[in-house]
């Protein structure tokens, strides 16, 4: 297979990195926009376009807190909207900027996903771009649904993706106590039932949920109440005591009677 990169893409990479001129930091963020854009995909990027919208991502970047997502939707036309995203790296992150854009029936024009090594100091404020650990950063050019103007959905939007991004740090920060309490629960159902039908094909599905197949949403433990159920105090893993919906494991506790 050639290696050879047509004409029209040849070059196309050093004149967009071009563009952050003699601004260092600009060009170590321009880096991170472009690595993982395969050469194809650099044409019709235009360098002086891509290096506002790096340059305002910067400026968005400064303070960050732990744990925080920043979220700026900015109407710099009357088309369409910029949304910017600083959060620490975790998985799902694009995934679920783009499932919420989705939800609220934007149309998804250009996206980029840059991972710049970024050190903040306890206040969280951005020190260097270039060293320090890994943050997630995504811009993303969009338009708003047919007949709807862009500014007038800002606030829902950057409302949304906040919850959306609050839901999957939730789940990634609680997902191998996840896993441990379904692998627990496998445990307990073989103990006090091995023999029981019921248990074996329990059993089956929740090993074949810990195995990957499955992203857990969260987790309660529940014991039995007069007239139902209720939550054990402390057991809940992940988004469970949010309104945001879940799929959660719950391991019955009966008495022996």
């Amino acid at each position: 297979m050639s290696s050879s990169v047509p004409g029209a893409v040849a070059g196309l990479r050093e004149a967009l990195l071009a563009a952050a001129g003699t601004d260092s930091e600009l060009a170590t963020l321009l880096h991170a926009y472009l690595a993982p854009v395969p050469e194809p995909d650099l044409l019709g990027l235009e360098p002086e376009a891509l290096a506002s919208l790096a340059r305002t991502h910067l400026a968005a970047r400064s303070r960050r807190t732990k744990g925080e997502h920043l979220v700026e939707v900015l109407t710099p036309g009357p088309a369409g909207a910029i949304v910017l995203v600083v959060s620490e790296d975790q998985p799902f992150l694009v995934d679920t900027v783009i499932l919420e854009l989705t939800r609220q029936e934007w149309s998804l024009r250009r996206l980029f996903h840059p991972q710049p090594q970024v050190t903040r100091d306890a206040e969280g404020q951005l020190l260097t771009l270039g060293s320090g650990p890994t943050e997630s950063w995504i811009a993303v050019e969009a338009y708003p649904p047919l007949g709807k103007a862009a500014a007038d959905l800002t606030d829902a939007l950057a409302a949304g993706l906040h919850i959306a991004l609050d839901t999957v740090t939730a789940t990634y920060t609680d997902w191998q106590p996840m896993l441990a309490r379904c692998r627990e629960a496998i445990a307990e159902l073989w103990a006090g039932g091995r023999n029981r039908p019921e248990v074996a094909a329990a059993v089956d599905l929740l090993d074949w949920l810990a195995a990957e197949h499955f992203v857990f949403l969260g987790y309660a433990r529940y014991e039995a109440v007069a007239g139902g159920l209720a939550p054990v105090a402390g057991t809940g893993l992940g988004p469970v005591p949010t309104a945001v919906p879940r799929v959660a494991i719950a391991v019955f506790m009966s008495s022996p009677d």
